[in-house]
């Protein structure tokens, strides 16, 4: 998240600090902001991850020429951290 993001973002979300659950609040507001909640919802990572690509230079869909990581990268990335969730 760059400085600009908690500016926008800290006051409309209350977020009290720039933990890792800040973050994560943050992400999601950027996620329903790019319509993409429904795709993430109905497992459509792909089209949720190009959704959010002008968010995010590390996602494909993006015209920012930082070398994205392509789509299946981050679906297997994505994956990985869903079943981190479920064992805990």
């Amino acid at each position: 998240m760059l400085d600009k993001s908690w500016w926008d973002l800290q006051p409309k979300l209350n977020l009290p600090d720039f933990s890792p659950t800040s973050q994560n609040r943050m992400a999601i507001e950027y996620i329903r902001r790019n319509g993409a909640i429904s795709d993430i919802e109905s497992g459509n990572f792909a089209k949720a991850a190009c959704k959010v690509g002008k968010i995010w230079a590390s996602f494909p869909c993006n015209s920012y020429d930082q070398n994205p990581k392509n789509i299946s990268e981050l679906s297997r990335y994505y994956r990985k951290q869903l079943s981190r969730r479920v064992v805990r």
